[in-house]
């Protein structure tokens, strides 16, 4: 219970922090954005940002967990601290695409993983969809796209996910 108020206090604080760097539109206040989000993320789970992203999502769940039964807590911070990475790093889009696709697959799987929608992320993975749609998605984030949609009772998009993996199957024929 108290390590959970400490890692939502400690999202908080840094996103509060960001927001206010962000507000000034300068190189080196981004600089420092970048930096204060590496520290957080290597004070999570002891890695470099590029370690982070060489790992599946589902290894980053595993080791964030410690590899027994899944921490959403931590899961979720973990999520958050990447979004607001790639939120900083959207001079990169390569960069940025990559963050928030590792961002948006954790956020996908602890939904599914704990069998109900964990509102606060709602909003964080239509942010996240929203940017990404332009590029093209790994067949395993439509895949979760698709079940997150389908549990959510969103067939519509369910539909249209399942469609577009259709055509990109397609095509590669």
């Amino acid at each position: 219970m108290y390590q959970k108020d400490y890692i939502m206090k400690m999202i908080e604080q840094l996103t509060m922090a960001i927001a206010t760097l962000l507000g000034s539109k300068s190189k080196s206040k981004i600089e420092e954005c970048h930096q204060m989000v590496n520290e957080a993320l290597y004070d999570l789970t002891g890695m470099s940002e590029g370690t982070l992203l060489k790992l599946s999502h589902k290894d980053l769940i595993s080791i964030i967990s410690g590899g027994k039964e899944t921490n959403t807590e931590k899961g979720l911070a973990l999520a958050e601290m990447l979004k607001l990475q790639a939120d900083v790093s959207k001079d990169d889009s390569v960069r940025s695409f990559a963050l928030y696709l590792k961002s948006l697959n954790i956020f996908i799987e602890l939904n599914l993983a704990q069998s109900l929608h964990l509102q606060n992320s709602k909003q964080a993975i239509n942010e996240i969809i929203d940017f990404i749609k332009p590029y093209k998605i790994p067949r395993e984030s439509n895949q979760l796209l698709f079940r997150y949609y389908e549990f959510i009772g969103q067939y519509d998009k369910a539909e249209d996910t399942l469609f577009k993996m259709i055509t990109v199957n397609e095509k590669m024929k």
